[in-house]
């Protein structure tokens, strides 16, 4: 479990968390501790350790990086998107190279090398990306990653003296003539269909994920803030369900959200059209 701490005074999360020792042993769970971590985005007179009920708690600032459930997470908003994409990037690579020897054997038939590559690669680097926040450069820079992956597993040649422009053209129609006998769809249209699944399985299905889409600070504000809040002046940072919100608006123009389209009859014949805008918005 991850909770931010965002107030100079502890008092009021060590309270929080003591509280939801206590609700979560009043139904047989018990808090983890040791994964229990405290964000903070203030590096002055904050300790490293708080003290929950006897057990220690790190806090982690907000230079410092943490790892969960395949996510790794920040102090730094700011940089929640940047770190977190990296990582599955990371990771795809790292796939790649643990079969690098069966993915680039020439003795083995290309289709078969294909349909490895689909199905370890691709689900590694997918893995949890439709509830980041990701940018219309996060989605090419996937498609650059699956290309130059792809042409590896054909075979990269390099000739003495070719031009670079030609090498590349050589190497992407060597890689299409490739997918000709196992289709792989690049990653950006995958994670658009992801997405609009993912978003109909949310808008259908009750229970908490969709009760906290749906809240807002604005929603009876006087019980959580002191006064109303406010967003900070200047460009807004980037949400996971921007690109779901953008198409709603052009396609879905009289329902006040994604979650009401999404749960409409009509959404699932949307899919096509929703992946081409996507890729024509990124």
């Amino acid at each position: 479990m991850i909770f931010y701490f965002l107030q100079k005074n502890k008092g009021d999360l060590v309270y929080m968390l003591e509280i939801l020792w206590e609700e979560l042993g009043k139904v047989g769970l018990q808090l983890n501790f040791s994964k229990t971590k405290i964000f903070t985005t203030h590096e002055v007179n904050v300790p490293d350790v708080v003290l929950i009920k006897d057990e220690p708690v790190e806090v982690l600032k907000d230079t410092c990086v943490h790892k969960y459930l395949g996510r790794k997470y920040t102090g730094d908003l700011t940089k929640r998107r940047q770190i977190g994409f990296q990582h599955r990037v990371h990771l795809a690579w790292a796939k790649f190279n643990q079969y690098r020897f069966v993915l680039m054997n020439k003795h083995i038939s290309v289709k078969l090398r294909l349909r490895l590559f689909d199905a370890v690669v691709t689900p590694t680097t997918l893995f949890g990306l439709v509830t980041m926040p990701l940018t219309a450069a996060d989605l090419n820079q996937l498609d650059i990653v699956q290309r130059r992956m792809l042409r590896s597993v054909v075979g990269w040649v390099r000739v003495q003296d070719e031009p670079w422009k030609d090498t590349m053209l050589r190497m992407n129609a060597r890689v299409q003539a490739a997918l000709q006998y196992h289709p792989i769809i690049n990653w950006k249209r995958r994670f658009a269909k992801k997405l609009f699944s993912f978003a109909m399985r949310i808008s259908r299905t009750p229970g908490w994920p969709k009760n906290v889409i749906q809240w807002s600070p604005l929603d009876n504000w006087r019980k959580n803030f002191g006064e109303q809040p406010v967003r900070r002046v200047g460009r807004p940072l980037k949400r996971w369900d921007d690109h779901l919100n953008n198409f709603c608006r052009r396609q879905f123009p009289h329902y006040k959200s994604w979650l009401e389209a999404a749960a409409q009859p009509e959404w699932p014949l949307q899919s096509d059209l929703f992946v081409q805008f996507l890729c024509e918005e990124a």
